[in-house]
């Protein structure tokens, strides 16, 4: 397919270079086409090149001269086949179509032919305004229509009636599509309503004829049109394409031969129409201009002349194709006014176009002090300064200050800038400049405040509003202009007037010392003069709760004895509200002094675990220490042992003395 594409734009660029202009006051609105091109499809089976050929019919809109854009309303006849052809077996275990009979055991490589016919109505827009330039025609165009067809499959070998065996007999298919495939009727075509999108590019090659590419995609808004049915739905619809070459005519509305005598015979006069923004305020401030026109209805250069304002003719440039005029003309100071004429068989017209040289700029200026007409100062000494462009010296320079006109201006015309020292009356000041050159006039106004009573102003102070701080000392500065003293200041905390301000009138620094309360506390500072006062308000947050800390003096151990002495520190608890002590969960007597906490635990033999837990507003903390707890073993008395081969001992008695 990529080929047949490449020699079709190959074929279409070939012919350009015998192309013709557009003639619309010739050429009928009517037209009618003849088109040939291949055949090929998006379907569940592989395309396979097939052709077609087709006629359309139809009229343009908006077809005239200067229309950048025109419309087609055509009726399309398409006849072509439809093929494709896979390469691989497909399973027919989710298949429920006309091949299952012959190859259900076995699969299927599925091939097709669609025999289609459509009838369409179409509409077709096109970039006019390129085409009357280029001849070169691009255009686009969509339809609706019905769409003729009927499916076929060669499913067997046409001379023994006997299956194909697949993959072995791929190639040597005899072509016949002698098996209507699913959902088709071998005895009439299946008809539907199907879009159609497309483009197109044309050329002009004659005063009434184009030839061209154009390719078309038609929407089935099905999944039958290559015969393939399966018993779960495809997601994709089936599409059908046509690209073609084709050949449009126009009928040329040249006179008879022989016209009837009272038969009256179009004759176009030459039509003039200039590029130029305008005919006649044309102003430029170069010598050198171009003048750019259309100029149809003629046969070349010789039937065109312009002439400046001395009648002397002037070179230029003229494109019988695209019906443009150009010329690069040298102006003179002043008004320059060039006249084009073009003549034909039927007529001439003649038109003019005027253009301003000015060979100066004409005056402006930027004003630099004051920059801005909000401008406030409280000196009356003041030097007004403007940027001034197109003037060499201060004549032709006017400077007013409320209405009066200033004698001392100076202006340096290398830097272009104009100043004057002025003595400010007290309120509102209005400087007007006017310039005045031999290109024109200009002129501006600015004003200036002078303030010689000036209120004070707070303009800053830190901490600022809405900060929030932990502790209850605070040094609030401010920034006070305007005032001589801290006398000028009054200061507030909550409602109570404080008096520990100070005020620098070196830096215009006011310092407060302040003592907070907790939560928000609202600070107002004044500021007064014999002009007005200010007033400033400041909201500080004083967040003095902090979080406890709780610290056990001590460690996991195991002790042999039930007294266990307990004892921790805990910081940012004022009493000891919050304060808990368990053992096992239950709990326990403590005391709480200067931060420190004692208790004497009875402990429980085995494991004891000991928490001491803070709570407040801001925050709780706790620790945990675990005490095992043993008690001593009785220590055990000595065993005494009896030798079980001892005899009895008997006495020796001393005979001696006896009787």
């Amino acid at each position: 397919m990529k080929e047949i594409l490449l020699t079709l734009f190959t074929f279409s660029f070939c012919i350009i270079i015998s192309a013709q202009k557009i003639d619309y006051d010739n050429s009928s609105k009517l037209f009618m086409g003849v088109n040939l091109g291949g055949t090929w499809n998006t379907t569940d089976v592989k395309y396979k090149l097939g052709s077609g050929w087709g006629l359309t019919l139809g009229k343009s809109y908006n077809y005239n001269y200067g229309k950048i854009v025109s419309f087609d309303i055509r009726a399309r006849y398409l006849s072509g086949n439809w093929y494709g052809q896979d390469t691989s077996i497909s399973s027919l275990a989710d298949y429920s179509g006309t091949a299952l009979s012959y190859y259900k055991p076995y699969g299927i490589i599925h091939n097709f032919k669609s025999k289609t016919r459509r009838l369409a109505l179409e509409l077709v827009v096109h970039l006019n305004g390129l085409t009357e330039k280029t001849g070169i025609d691009p255009y686009v165009f969509g339809g609706i229509g019905l769409t003729f067809n009927r499916t076929y499959g060669n499913l067997l070998q046409i001379d023994s009636l006997s299956n194909y065996q697949y993959p072995a007999d791929l190639n040597e298919l005899d072509d016949t599509y002698e098996s209507v495939l699913d959902g088709y009727d071998s005895k009439k075509y299946e008809v539907n309503v199907m879009p159609s999108l497309g483009f197109g590019l044309g050329y002009q090659i004659g005063k009434a004829t184009t030839i061209g590419i154009e390719h078309k995609t038609t929407f089935t808004q099905k999944d039958a049109f290559d015969g393939v049915s399966n018993s779960s739905p495809r997601s994709k619809n089936d599409l059908y394409h046509y690209t073609s070459l084709y050949i449009q005519f126009r009928v040329n509305k040249t006179p008879r031969e022989n016209p009837l005598p009272n038969q009256t015979i179009s004759c176009p006069k030459p039509i003039i129409k200039f590029s130029n923004s305008s005919r006649e305020n044309n102003v430029s401030t170069s010598p050198q201009f171009t003048i750019n026109a259309s100029v149809t209805n003629v046969a070349g250069m010789s039937n065109i002349s312009l002439l400046n304002s001395s009648n002397i003719m002037v070179p230029y440039s003229y494109d019988s194709y695209s019906n443009q005029l150009s010329a690069n003309v040298i102006l003179n100071p002043g008004i320059n006014i060039f006249t084009l004429t073009a003549t034909n068989e039927c007529g001439t017209e003649q038109k003019t176009i005027t253009i301003q040289y000015k060979d100066c700029i004409d005056p402006s200026l930027s004003f630099i002090n004051p920059i801005s007409e909000r401008t406030t100062v409280i000196y009356p000494s003041f030097t007004f300064s403007a940027t001034i462009n197109g003037l060499q010296s201060t004549q032709g320079i006017l400077v007013y200050q409320n209405g009066v006109l200033l004698n001392n201006i100076s202006y340096n015309s290398t830097t272009r800038i104009l100043q004057s020292n002025v003595t400010l009356q007290p309120g509102l000041n209005t400087f007007t400049v006017s310039l005045t050159n031999n290109c024109g006039s200009t002129s501006s106004s600015t004003s200036v405040t002078y303030e010689n009573c000036i209120k004070p102003r707070i303009s800053s102070t830190n901490p600022t509003t809405n900060t929030v701080v932990s502790l209850p000392a605070l040094r609030l500065k401010a920034t006070i202009d305007n005032i001589t003293s801290k006398e000028n200041i009054t200061v507030t905390l909550n409602g109570r007037q404080v008096s520990t301000t100070t005020y620098n009138s070196t830096t215009n620094t006011a310092d407060i010392s302040l003592q907070l309360s907790s939560g928000t506390n609202t600070i107002i500072i004044s500021a007064t003069n014999n002009c007005g006062s200010d007033n400033e308000t400041i909201i500080i947050n004083l967040n003095d709760c902090i979080s406890p800390i709780v610290t056990i003096n001590g460690r996991n151990s195991t002790v042999s004895a039930a007294a266990y002495s307990l004892s921790a520190s805990i910081v940012n608890m004022p009493s000891r509200e919050g304060i808990t002590v368990t053992l096992n969960g239950s709990p326990q007597n403590f005391t709480f002094s200067n931060g420190q906490l004692t208790s004497n635990i009875n402990l429980q033999v085995g494991e004891n675990k000991l928490i001491v837990s803070a709570v407040r507003n801001c925050g709780t903390d706790s620790k945990t220490i675990s005490i095992i707890y043993t008690t001593p073993k009785p220590i055990p008395k000595p065993a005494v042992e009896e030798k079980k081969d001892a005899k009895p001992t008997t006495p020796i008695l001393d005979r001696k003395g006896g009787g």
